[in-house]
């Protein structure tokens, strides 16, 4: 998945000499979406249907994730040299995804079933991770700066489209184990010191 992120942060931080120690947080936008297609195609068995016989997969069905935004919590260490100051941080992450699956037509083999149906499944959740990342940050006058900063994203695997409420004849496939969410975000941001 690809896609643009952007956002807003602020926290705190404290200097002892040249070292810095802070705790910061983000939430970003984010427009990032990847899919998947039913390779096979219509020769392919789906499930059975709840009145009887069984529906096949045309080549319309398909699989997507959404990243909709992600939010950090991270503890951050510094090292300043003069206007300059390096850091590292790392902590916790929230993302929301939008899973969504989607069956364009089905052929129904059972007798008195040939009328094709759209089918679409959407769930929405919250998913919980971990970030680390990087920064590099340059001092402005009148308080302002201007930062570069790489934050690495990871959200764990996990279990979507769990079972909801279906039409009577349709059933799309549920449980569906997700592989893990991996982000590379590259940030450059402007920060206003307030004290």
């Amino acid at each position: 998945m690809t896609g643009f992120t952007g956002g807003g942060y602020g926290g705190c931080q404290v200097q002892f000499g040249v070292w810095v120690l802070g705790a910061e947080g983000n939430f970003l936008a984010i427009n990032k979406e990847g899919q998947a297609f039913y390779v096979n195609g219509p020769s392919t068995a789906f499930l059975p249907l709840a009145n009887g016989g069984s529906s096949i997969v045309p080549a319309g069905a398909y699989w997507s994730a959404k990243e909709r935004w992600v939010a950090t919590a991270r503890a951050k260490l510094g090292y300043a040299i003069d206007k300059w100051l390096f850091s590292v941080s790392g902590g916790a992450a929230w993302m929301k995804i939008d899973t969504v699956e989607s069956v364009t037509t089905f052929s129904f083999p059972a007798p008195g079933s040939s009328s094709p149906l759209v089918a679409s499944n959407l769930q929405s959740d919250v998913r919980v991770g971990w970030t680390v990342g990087g920064a590099v940050e340059y001092a402005l006058p009148y308080n302002w700066s201007i930062r570069t900063e790489y934050l690495y994203v990871q959200i764990p695997s996990y279990t979507t489209l769990t079972p909801g409420d279906y039409p009577s004849a349709v059933r799309l496939p549920n449980n569906i184990s997700a592989g893990r969410l991996s982000n590379h975000i590259l940030l450059s941001g402007l920060s206003y010191k307030f004290f």
